[in-house]
């Protein structure tokens, strides 16, 4: 069964396999505009992992009325993660400041 194109072809960066055997299409503006919500984010390798785990896990593939959720989740997740991650390295940098301060 040939894939169904639910955007611009030409400015394709990636697809990701539906339940219904079609693709959904992510475009190279929607990986701009995505980097714009989620700037701690790479976008791209975060897209590229999205369509392996719907290859790796047919029965949990998405619909086309679902992808765009799931990809938004999947990234709010992300950003998320690495605000926490960016804000325990801010806790530990400023105790080592606090630590070296003492120590002058």
């Amino acid at each position: 069964m040939q894939s169904a194109m639910y955007s611009c072809p030409e400015r394709e960066f990636l697809s990701i396999p539906l339940k219904d055997g079609n693709s959904y299409i992510v475009t190279t503006d929607d990986v701009e505009d995505y980097k714009k919500s989620y700037p701690l984010v790479n976008v791209e390798q975060e897209i590229r992992s999205m369509r392996r785990w719907c290859i790796d896990n047919p029965r949990k593939k998405k619909t086309m009325r679902g992808v765009k959720r799931f990809i938004n989740g999947w990234l709010s997740r992300e950003q998320a993660r690495r605000e926490e991650r960016a804000a325990v390295q801010q806790a530990k940098n400023r105790e080592l400041e606090a630590w070296v301060n003492e120590e002058k």
